[in-house]
């Protein structure tokens, strides 16, 4: 049987560190990754940290995905940031005129 984040005690640890809410999740069979509205990862299972960018994305997280070497943080304004070991930009925001 399976315990739930909340059951566990999880939650209680999570909402220290989450600022906002969960806005995706990205699974593997190792695990599984949670992306908060401010750029923050939280990582379940097996599956290590590999950055985040809490506070620092200038817009709102909306979209997370698991890739084969880590994760990428999709932002509103179309920015990306590929997470494998730190974070770093890889596609900049949209700029409307």
């Amino acid at each position: 049987m399976h315990k739930s984040i909340v059951d566990s005690g999880v939650a209680t640890g999570l909402l220290a560190y989450l600022h906002g809410e969960v806005v995706d999740i990205a699974s593997t069979g190792d695990g599984y990754y949670l992306l908060g509205k401010d750029g923050g990862v939280f990582t379940f299972g097996h599956l290590p940290f590999l950055g985040s960018m809490s506070g620092q994305l200038g817009t709102d997280a909306t979209a997370l995905r698991a890739t084969s070497t880590g994760y990428v943080i999709s932002g509103l304004n179309g920015g990306e940031w590929t997470c494998s070991g730190g974070c770093v930009q890889t596609q900049a925001p949209t700029v409307l005129t």
